[in-house]
């Protein structure tokens, strides 16, 4: 989970789009929207973001994964220099980004399920279920977060000038996502038409932090 301290500029290889019939590299739609529901994902993720005790050793060993697997997944988390709590760490946001790793699959996943649970971190299942708030009006926002959106906004209008698609960036929504009454982050979704005759959107998600820090900016198509 990279830190952001403010929107990163969209890449224009990001998309790689050539009007209606360029070529597009991006997340899967199966990526979309995907919010930690279960105690099993929540433990697992703990689990899997614990520098401290979860090593390769013990993925290796313990966990019984095949010695790949298991390097792929702390690089994955540790970034290049393997250690934790430093600038290139890049902690799991979701079990399909540890799924989307090099050398998982089911197997493995079952695996770490069952090594998360051994060690404690899987329990019952949360308290409170994740509620969901949709506000498709940006001044029935915090006037904060309205401000925020609405420079996000401007942001990516301007970083997406250059590029062979001439629409405009538009508002769609911001997803307020709490449990027990205490917001865990915030969904601000903007989308783009590509190839109106071909139903084609692109699609801008901000990952925000209850405190409104950005956390992550992801494309979908």
């Amino acid at each position: 989970m990279h830190r952001i301290a403010t929107l990163l500029t969209v890449p224009l290889l990001a998309l790689r789009l050539a009007a209606c019939g360029g070529m597009i590299e991006d997340n899967e739609w199966s990526h979309w929207n995907e919010r930690l529901e279960t105690g099993e994902q929540l433990g697992l993720l703990a689990f899997m973001n614990d520098q401290e005790h979860t090593s390769f050793w013990l993925l290796d060993t313990e966990c019984r994964l095949r010695s790949d697997s298991a390097y792929n997944l702390i690089r994955h988390r540790d970034g290049v220099d393997t250690l934790d709590s430093t600038d290139d760490d890049n902690l799991f946001d979701s079990i399909q980004e540890i799924d989307d790793v090099r050398m998982v699959g089911p197997w493995t996943m079952e695996r770490l399920y069952e090594c998360a649970s051994m060690r404690g971190y899987i329990t019952d299942e949360p308290e409170c279920a994740l509620d969901k708030t949709y506000t498709e009006l940006t001044d029935q926002l915090d006037p904060a977060l309205e401000e925020l959106v609405n420079g996000q906004l401007r942001k990516l209008a301007e970083s997406r000038r250059d590029t062979t698609v001439s629409f405009p960036v538009m508002f769609a929504e911001v997803v307020t996502y709490s449990r027990c009454d205490e917001v865990e982050s915030y969904e601000v979704k903007y989308r783009q038409w590509i190839c109106p005759e071909g139903g084609i959107q692109a699609w801008y998600v901000i990952t925000l932090a209850p405190d409104y820090s950005v956390q992550s900016l992801k494309v979908y198509i």
